[in-house]
């Protein structure tokens, strides 16, 4: 599951930059969850996902609710990261 703890152990500033840096979390804002679904799809072809979704909400929360699912983007993040990183350079250039 994609979790970063409570923010009464630790200060809200704090799990906000750990969740910012992280590169789930980064491809689900550049890249959509819909995108992580099909590298799942790949990687892991054995997940079960819902076979309708009735928005890209629910495609989210199929993938950071699965424990399985967030390893499997985590040992396969140099299949997205490259591209996230594009996407959010490409963003910042647009907005300088």
């Amino acid at each position: 599951m994609l979790d970063f703890g409570s923010v009464r152990d630790l200060d809200i500033s704090v799990r906000l930059g750990q969740a910012n840096d992280d590169p789930i979390v980064r491809a689900i804002a550049y890249l959509g969850p819909v995108f992580l679904k099909e590298v799942l799809l790949q990687v892991a072809p054995k997940l079960a996902f819902p076979r309708h979704s009735g928005s890209v909400c629910e495609v989210c929360r199929s993938i950071v609710k699965n424990p399985a699912a967030v390893e499997a983007l985590r040992r396969n993040a140099n299949l997205f990261v490259p591209a996230t990183n594009a996407v959010a350079n490409r963003l910042e250039d647009h907005a300088a």
